[in-house]
Parts: structure tokens; C-alpha cells; sequence
């Protein structure tokens, strides 16, 4: 049977102060009426029924991530009680999922994205699923036509240029965040996907690759595979590095399958991010809440309700506004909010994180 595992326990400190260590991104309401999290189930369940939704979390977000999803049932709720990475929830993903069925694949999706052509979305991710099935593959992924240079982005650098939209090939490696420039080199070259960190996988044999790769973790996966049910797993769980699954299993592959596709893919990962999801065009300003612009263009604005926020020629900047917190910044430098609560957290202003 295919599943689907959404990943939801990230920490969102690019778009503080709404996402905050105790609310973080995926539990926010960013672009609309519904959580990026609500928004990222729905979207899911139109290709997957309830009992193939599985949701991975933090033990700190579960009761809101439950809160927030009343038709998921509890024992698919994969509650991580220590926080280490990506390797490891979908480790453990793997785990549950084998335990009830050994044929079981599946594919994670990260909780905090915006698709916008949702139908080619749903036919990428079931190409990457007919690949590891028919091929008997470990894994295989979804990568994304660059639409521009972006650097927030990893890449996935293929074997060679030109590969056809939906049409499965080879690639080499993963890339990390580059700077513009190589950004656009890649762009340029056509050989180059954007990560969206959509992987599919077979859960035994991922298993198994675990054991190669990653001892430690899949030492620890086995304790809680043998353990009886109900058994409170954070000891397994502290003893697992802190590692993603791109460096940890990833990276150890000397080529794998990726199916490349467009489909309006965005990292809702910082503001710029939200305004460039969101803007009617390329100036006009972004609000939310109650918000008079005089000779402002290309500005998002975030109040909360009761209060005005005015800006006098103000362009391309970014004004999130709450009850005990301020930001503001250029949209172009908002990849530097998470630099900002790193000196916050020095300075002791812990209560604001």
C-alpha cells in the first residue's frame, strides 16, 4: 500500500515573530484562513485515503498538530519525543509503517510548502512511487523545474541537461543553498532541479539502508521496533544523531531517480517567501489586517486586529506586527530573521523566541 508521511516538526524561526518555538510555521495560519499544516493535509488527502495519512511531530506540537487535524486517527500520529532531524522521523516512519505492512512505500511531504498545479503535483509523486515499485528501488524523488535563481533553495544536480518534465532520470547528488551567482549558473545549465524534499521510499528497503549507513540510527529504530507496544521510545530516540536525511542517507548514493516536474512549488520558509506567494504582482503591497500605504509599493504587512499600521514610502520591505513583537525588514534580507533570534537568544531575550 502507498502512504503519505507529512513531515511537521520544524521551527520556522525565518518567519518570526508569527512562528514562534511554541506555534511554529507548520501550525500558522501564513497565507490564508487555514495552518500551512491544514492546508498540506488537504491537499494530500485528495491522492490518499485517512488510513494512508501519517503525520511525524514533535511531542511538544502534538496535542495542536491533533488539534488541528480531528479526522486523522491518534496511532497516526508519529510523536517524536526528542527533536533530531529528518534521519530520524523518517526512520521512524519507516519503522511503523513496515510493522503493519512489509510491503508498505511511501512519501514525505513537508508540511510548510504552497503547490499551486496540484493535479501535476499529485502525478509527480506518483511516478516517483510507480519507479521504486516497478524498479524495486530504495528511493526515488520529485524534483522541481527552476523557475529562477533562488538561494534558498538545495538543488539536485542531474546526470546530464535537458530532462524532460515528468519523464523519470538520473541524477548525481544534492547540492546545498548556493550563493546567487552559482544559482544562476545552475539555472543556466539546465541539469539543475530544485529539492523539494519529496522522497519516496520503500520502507523495508530503506531499512536496510539504514543499517548500512546509519548504524546508530538503525540500532536504535530496532529497540523500538522490538519494543512492546505503547513503550515510551525517547531513550531510542536521544540516541540517534541529530541528522537530515539528505546528508545522512542521501549523500551515500552515487546516482538515484528523480522525476522532474513543475508544479508552482514554494518553500514557505521566510517572508519573502509569503509576499511572493501571495502578491498580485510584482509591487503591489501584501496586507493582512488593517494597513494604509502612502507612496509604499511591494511591502507585506502584517497587524493584528485592532491596531493600524501606516507606511510612508516604504517599498519592498516587510512590517510583521504583533501583540509583544515587531519586525521589520527588507524582503530581501529576510532570510536573516533567523539571525536575529540567535542574538536574541544570547542576549537572554528568551521569551520572545
Amino acid at each position: 500500500m502507498r502512504y503519505a508521511v507529512i513531515l511537521a516538526g520544524g521551527s520556522g524561526k525565518r518567519l518570526w515573530p508569527l512562528s514562534r518555538q511554541c506555534a511554529p510555521k507548520q501550525v500558522c495560519a501564513l497565507l490564508d484562513a487555514e495552518t500551512l499544516l491544514q492546508k498540506t493535509y488537504q491537499r494530500v488527502r485528495r491522492a490518499f485515503p485517512v488510513p494512508a495519512v501519517w503525520v511525524a511531530t514533535t511531542a511538544a506540537h502534538a496535542e495542536e498538530v491533533a488539534r488541528q487535524l480531528p479526522e486523522l486517527p491518534q496511532e497516526q500520529l508519529l510523536i517524536e519525543p526528542v527533536a533530531r532531524e529528518t534521519a530520524a522521523a523518517i526512520g521512524y516512519a519507516a519503522t511503523r509503517l513496515f510493522h503493519r505492512d512489509p510491503e508498505a512505500t511511501f512519501v514525505t511531504i513537508n508540511a510548510d510548502a504552497h503547490v499551486a498545479d496540484v493535479a501535476a503535483y499529485e502525478q509527480a509523486i506518483r511516478s516517483a512511487f510507480d519507479c521504486v515499485e516497478r524498479d524495486r528501488l530504495d528511493v526515488a524523488l520529485v524534483g522541481v523545474v527552476p523557475e529562477y535563481p533562488e538561494t534558498g533553495y538545495g538543488y539536485i544536480e542531474l546526470a546530464a541537461p535537458g530532462a524532460e518534465s515528468g519523464v523519470p532520470t538520473i541524477a548525481r547528488r544534492f547540492v546545498e543553498k548556493p550563493d546567487q551567482a552559482t544559482a544562476a549558473a545552475y539555472v543556466a545549465s539546465g541539469r539543475y532541479l530544485w529539492n523539494p524534499a519529496l522522497f519516496t521510499f520503500h520502507a523495508a528497503r530503506l531499512l536496510e539502508r539504514f543499517r548500512e549507513v546509519l548504524p546508530l540510527h538503525a540500532a536504535a529504530l530496532q529497540r523500538i521496533a522490538d519494543a512492546p507496544e505503547g513503550l515510551d521510545v525517547r531513550a531510542a530516540f536521544a540516541e540517534m544523531p541529530a541528522v537530515s536525511i539528505d546528508c545522512g542517507m542521501m549523500e551515500h548514493l552515487e546516482q538515484f531517480v528523480v522525476v522532474p516536474a513543475s508544479f508552482g512549488w514554494a518553500d514557505i520558509g521566510h517572508w519573502r517567501a509569503v509576499y511572493e506567494t501571495l502578491a498580485p504582482g510584482p509591487r503591489a503591497n501584501v496586507e493582512r489586517g488593517t494597513h494604509i500605504g502612502v507612496e509604499s509599493r511591494g511591502n507585506l504587512v502584517v497587524a493584528p486586529e485592532g491596531k493600524m499600521v501606516v507606511t510612508c514610502g516604504l517599498e519592498d520591505c516587510v512590517v510583521i506586527d504583533t501583540p509583544d513583537a515587531l519586525l521589520v525588514c527588507r524582503r530581501d534580507h529576510a532570510q536573516e530573521v533567523k539571525q536575529a533570534l540567535e542574538e536574541m537568544q544570547r542576549r537572554g531575550f528568551t521569551r520572545y523566541l
